[in-house]
């Protein structure tokens, strides 16, 4: 059974879930297990006009033996992409590295502001691919200026 989730403007078809056990590399000082992933496979329904579909490949150590619990798992890592992305914001774009702040009663203001920064340009960039059209005096005012 082929089941459909969507997210955003993006649609995608969930292929039916299968548990893969990987065999483990050979180590000469040591034996590693074999791991067992349940493999979970989207592909996009309707791609931009000339593209092809994108497939997304999810290995996971978590079981997903009903549609609805494949696309929670999905979804869980759709999350977890716009948390390292959150991140990388906060690391690279307000540099909050570079405060080296030591207390943690000066960091934790510093902080606090910049994951707003870092959430607010997330969620421009969002903005920008799924609402291409938004003039932007709906998100920005001469108040902003």
């Amino acid at each position: 059974m082929i089941d459909t989730v969507s997210q955003g403007p993006c649609e995608h078809r969930v292929t039916p879930r299968i548990r893969v056990t990987l065999k483990a590399p050979s180590r000469p000082d040591r034996t590693l297990p074999d791991v067992t992933v349940t493999a979970l496979l989207a592909t996009e329904v309707h791609p931009p006009a000339g593209e092809d579909p994108l497939d997304w490949l999810l290995l996971t150590n978590l079981l997903a033996e009903t549609p609805e619990q494949a696309i929670e798992k999905l979804q869980w890592s759709v999350c977890r992409w716009q948390i390292q992305i959150s991140f990388k914001v906060l690391k690279s774009g307000c540099r909050i590295a570079a405060l080296q702040l030591e207390k943690r009663e000066r960091l934790e203001p510093a902080l606090a502001f910049d994951m707003v920064i870092a959430w607010r340009v997330l969620h421009l960039s969002m903005l920008g691919r799924e609402c291409p059209e938004m003039p932007c005096n709906r998100v920005f005012s001469m108040k902003n200026s």
